[in-house]
Formats: structure tokens, C-alpha cells, sequence
């Protein structure tokens, strides 16, 4: 062989053994990343009973966690509640299941509620506005959501 054929399958050995060694790179981080639980909580008020609650009778309001799988796996809820500004918990929290302990697939949610009663109790005696909602999964991890201000001056004004 000559010194030119030599030399282009030099250059052919590292160009393509490099390629190879990125794609399995961008392939492991995204392994990774792919096996990582995410979990979306937003917030919202419901005015009425929601429907499997069968009394209708009450007119209270509910503040609901809609909790979301983001990721990829599948994730179990296993509680969620409230904190007020000074660290006490508001549990309780209602699922329309029956066992709180929720398995939420890849890109399903579920909602939490709170009836808005208990909370203004939990406030009024405690002197203190709520502040944060954690969602505890099954594994122990817990993910926060800071509850806006302007959401509980509308909606949770004693």
C-alpha cells in the first residue's frame, strides 16, 4: 500500500471511530435523562363539588393540585399536602381514587383537592397564609410548588 492510501484510512479509523464515540454519548445522556421522573403541579379553584363527591349539598370551594408525570417512567403519587408559612402541613388532600397511592403513567395527571373551609381553619388558627404544595412519590422524593400570592389573596382571604 502507498503512503496516501495509508494515511485516508488513518483519517477514515478516527473520523468514524470519533462519530461513534459522540452518537454513544448523546445516547447515554439521553438514557439518562429518559429514566429521570418529572412531576408538572399547577394550581386551580373549583367553585362546586366535584362530581364523584356525592353530598352536592355543600357549596364549597376546593383548591385543586393538578399532578402531572412529565417524564418518561412511570411514577407513583404517594401523598400530597399543603404548608403554611410557619411549616405546618394541611393533609387531607382528596383523589377521586380511593387509595392515595396513584400510579400516573407518562403524560398523565391527576387532581388533588382541598376543600378551601379547611384550609381557612388551618390559617385562621395557625395565623398564617399557605405558602407551598409538595407532591411525595412513591420513592420518597418530594417536589414543591410555591403557591402564588396573588392566588391565595383572591381566594383565601379570611
Amino acid at each position: 500500500m502507498n503512503d496516501s492510501m495509508t494515511s485516508f484510512l488513518a483519517v477514515w479509523g478516527a473520523a468514524t471511530g470519533t462519530i461513534a464515540t459522540i452518537v454513544s454519548v448523546i445516547l447515554a445522556i439521553h438514557e439518562f435523562v429518559k429514566d429521570k421522573h418529572k412531576i408538572l403541579i399547577e394550581i386551580r379553584y373549583l367553585k362546586d363539588d366535584p362530581f364523584w363527591v356525592m353530598s352536592g349539598i355543600t357549596n364549597e370551594t376546593y383548591l385543586v393540585l393538578n399532578i402531572g408525570n412529565t417524564g418518561f417512567c412511570p411514577i407513583q403519587i404517594k401523598s400530597a399536602y399543603l404548608t403554611l408559612g410557619n411549616g405546618a402541613k394541611i393533609e387531607g388532600g382528596r383523589l377521586r381514587e380511593l387509595d392515595f397511592l396513584k400510579k400516573l403513567e407518562e403524560s398523565e395527571f391527576v387532581d388533588v383537592y382541598f376543600a378551601i373551609s379547611e384550609i381557612k381553619k388551618m390559617t385562621a388558627a395557625q395565623k398564617t397564609q399557605i405558602k407551598f404544595a409538595y407532591v411525595v412519590d412513591g420513592k420518597g422524593s418530594k417536589y414543591k410548588y410555591h403557591i402564588p400570592k396573588s392566588l391565595i389573596t383572591e381566594h383565601l382571604t379570611l
